[in-house]
């Protein structure tokens, strides 16, 4: 029996209907890679900070820097300073797609001084670039070197809640390393002491229970060197009231070979009483020129050492801190006082920690 025409062609066309099957489904499997062919590779995902972190720094070569920046997402805040001088430089900024960090930072009336543009290096802990001055657009290089970054931590029990925020130092010196773990058991503490408090006396049927209690714990650096380091503790609570409350506490230490040694004010005076009348008048005179309520109603007229105990060391002076209600009402805030040592060079002891920052 011989085949019709028609069952002759569909024999001839059923090859190539099932080559043109394989060429459309070969088609669209290479679509993807056709499609990426001439465009320029992804770029690079590159590392970036995270979190708080301490750097020690150089502008242009002999101009000493210490910053503190914290990372969120591709948003940088935090402050910096010149050694000579000690004062605190506000900073804010981004990181860029690139990795780019851009910086602002703002003198009086929030005015912004100056730029710094740099590249992190997170596997060498450095971050280069340039600082420009805003007024004359005068260009310097800088390096930052990363010397510690900080650590979170959260205890909660019930309705009471600790957070707390500490540095851990990257220096792998036997005395850097007991001073990590001096700061890790003392942060430990402080919030189980704060947990074990409220469980004793915050009870179900307390009014104050279901609002509960909070405590935030700040340890931040003020000073980094090999044989000094200067940590401010500020810490937040709140148990009930109208307002919460805040107290400072600081954390000096000279570092030795195999440990570090607490440093107290009076540890740096001479002699103690003479010594304390210098800091007293200095702290009171400050004290006035900024308002302070306790100090201009003449209710407070000296200070003895307890009432200085939360103070920073820096190469431009010594920095004390003054809590809510200590030498004012709550609601005028904080006071902060530096003390340049060159007015202090008279009373501080020769060999000390902060000798080899005095003139004399």
């Amino acid at each position: 029996m011989m085949d019709t025409p028609d069952q002759t062609q569909k024999g001839h066309l059923m090859p190539m209907v099932q080559l043109n099957i394989r060429l459309y489904v070969y088609f669209m499997l290479m679509l993807p890679v056709l499609a990426a062919c001439g465009k320029e590779p992804p770029a690079e995902t590159v590392p970036l900070p995270e979190g708080k972190h301490y750097y020690l720094g150089v502008i242009a070569k002999n101009l000493a820097i210490q910053m503190e920046l914290s990372f969120t997402d591709s948003t940088v805040t935090g402050s910096y300073y010149y050694e000579k001088n000690g004062t605190a430089i506000p900073l804010t900024g981004k990181i860029a797609k690139d990795g780019t960090i851009l910086l602002k930072e703002y003198g009086k009336a929030d005015q912004i001084t100056g730029e710094f543009k740099g590249k992190p290096d997170v596997a060498t802990r450095k971050i280069r670039g340039a600082w420009t001055g805003k007024e004359n657009g005068k260009r310097l290089r800088f390096q930052l070197t990363e010397v510690a970054g900080y650590v979170s931590s959260e205890m909660k029990e019930d309705n009471i809640t600790v957070t707390a925020s500490y540095p851990r130092f990257h220096s792998t010196a036997e005395s850097f390393q007991q001073l990590n773990r001096l700061l890790r058991d003392s942060v430990s503490r402080e919030q189980q002491d704060f947990i074990n408090t409220g469980k004793e006396y915050l009870q179900p049927e307390d009014p104050m229970y279901e609002i509960g209690w909070q405590k935030e714990i700040d340890y931040s650096i003020k000073y980094y060197s090999e044989t000094l380091v200067s940590i401010l503790e500020t810490v937040s609570e709140y148990t009930g009231g109208a307002h919460g409350n805040l107290t400072y506490r600081s954390f000096n230490y000279h570092i030795t070979q195999d440990k570090p040694v607490p440093v107290k004010l009076t540890d740096l005076i001479v002699p103690e009483e003479r010594g304390m009348a210098v800091l007293s008048e200095n702290c009171l005179q400050q004290l006035r020129k900024k308002g302070a309520s306790e100090v201009t109603g003449g209710r407070i007229r000296q200070f003895r050492p307890e009432d200085l105990s939360a103070f920073t060391l820096n190469p431009a002076g010594i920095t004390i801190y003054f809590a809510p209600y200590s030498v004012a009402s709550y609601a005028e805030g904080t006071f902060t006082v530096l003390i340049p040592y060159q007015e202090l060079k008279d009373i501080i002891k020769t060999k000390s920690p902060v000798d080899a920052f005095i003139k004399r």
